[in-house]
């Protein structure tokens, strides 16, 4: 089989190395990446660009090697469009934290496989589930506005069971899953959170994103089921955290739980309270561009749709969601998953609130104070 590698960073060069240690079948004929720098090789393989690239291709399967949920987004939707279906993609937590990645010559199935498409209906190549809003942390300028008011909400299990089945309806396949919050292991069932993600959702990556303050105190048998239904957890490393991670690391290797950890030292902010901003241009600088948020049956772009009315609640704002463009009711029958997908995927109402030309950063820290400035750019 010849292929291509989407994703000339580390994680395509690892799977690059693993093809030539374990695949004998398996030649890599080019490397293609959107950001290129200087490079016009990687480990003597030619790179280009995507379109340049893939226009005159002729391989039997792309491969993608990139974690940011838009590039997967954007890389998927190029590569059908000149004409592969082949498409596998490489989990996440397999290339950061390079696990084996073949068997006998043959893909491990749970590292990479093969995404699924049909006629009938779209493929969403991610979705996350914040559920619950309150947090162990007071981030300023978190994106979600967690904590705001004192208010403590989560989804029940009844909630997310029909929401997680009703996606599988909806969609094809859905490859890759994040649960998140507030703090998700704050919520009083997140054992069977987990468990019922794996039952409906049996060869998808499913990744639980935690600051990790309280896994040291997890109970053993939480644990034992994340390993047992392939949960690989995502600390993000704020500095709270640091102090814990020996604890953290300690409590993890013990039962051989695949994790990762993202040093978050910067914060940054983008939202503003300007609905003057050009919403073509804020959807086409967006980091967050690929992220689907499911929270009590509403599918919305980004996290935006969540805070803006987090922040209308606490605050007084004005901000204006628009069901059908920012978000989407799962469970109206009226409107096809197709729809959905269509509207996902293109700029929305609340993209007139994010700046289309700053991005403002600034040093990670507890919010001390009630201010819409935590979350806000200036003017």
């Amino acid at each position: 089989m010849k292929v291509v590698i989407f994703g000339a960073g580390e994680a395509g060069r690892y799977l690059y190395s693993q093809i030539n240690k374990f695949a004998s079948d398996i030649s890599v004929d080019a490397f293609i990446d959107s950001k290129m720098d200087e490079e016009v090789s990687v480990e003597g393989i030619g790179l280009y660009r995507p379109y340049e690239y893939l226009k005159n291709a002729n391989v039997d399967a792309v491969i993608i090697a990139a974690g940011a949920q838009k590039a997967v987004l954007e890389m998927t939707q190029i590569i059908r469009q000149n004409g592969i279906d082949d498409i596998y993609v490489l989990q996440d937590i397999a290339g950061k934290n390079k696990l084996p990645l073949f068997l006998n010559g043959d893909f491990i199935s749970t590292r990479i496989r093969k995404l699924r498409f049909s006629e009938k209906k779209p493929s969403l190549p991610y979705f996350e589930m914040p559920i619950i809003d309150s947090c162990n942390l007071n981030c300023k300028g978190c994106l979600f506005g967690c904590n705001r008011n004192g208010i403590q909400e989560y989804m029940t299990l009844e909630e997310i069971e029909k929401d997680f089945k009703r996606m599988a309806e909806l969609f094809e396949d859905i490859p890759w899953i994040r649960i998140l919050g507030g703090e998700p292991l704050l919520h009083p069932e997140i054992k069977k959170v987990m468990e019922l993600c794996r039952k409906v959702f049996g060869d998808s990556e499913i990744d639980l994103c935690t600051n990790g303050l309280l896994i040291p105190k997890l109970d053993d048998s939480v644990l034992e089921s994340f390993v047992k239904n392939r949960i690989t957890i995502h600390i993000s490393g704020y500095k709270p955290t640091y102090k814990m991670m020996p604890q953290i690391n300690d409590r993890l290797s013990k039962f051989n739980l695949d994790y990762t950890v993202l040093k978050r030292d910067k914060f940054y902010k983008f939202y503003t309270t300007n609905d003057k901003n050009n919403p073509n241009l804020s959807h086409s600088k967006c980091m967050s561009a690929g992220c689907r948020e499911l929270y009590k049956g509403r599918l919305s772009k980004c996290s935006g749709a969540l805070a803006f009315t987090r922040l209308n609640e606490q605050f007084g704002t004005n901000y204006e969601v628009k069901r059908n463009v920012d978000w989407f009711d799962i469970h109206d029958q009226t409107i096809s998953a197709w729809d959905i997908e269509r509207g996902l995927n293109q700029p929305a109402a609340i993209c007139k609130y994010c700046s289309d030309n700053k991005i403002e950063y600034f040093d990670w820290k507890i919010s001390t104070k009630e201010s819409l400035e935590d979350y806000v750019i200036k003017g």
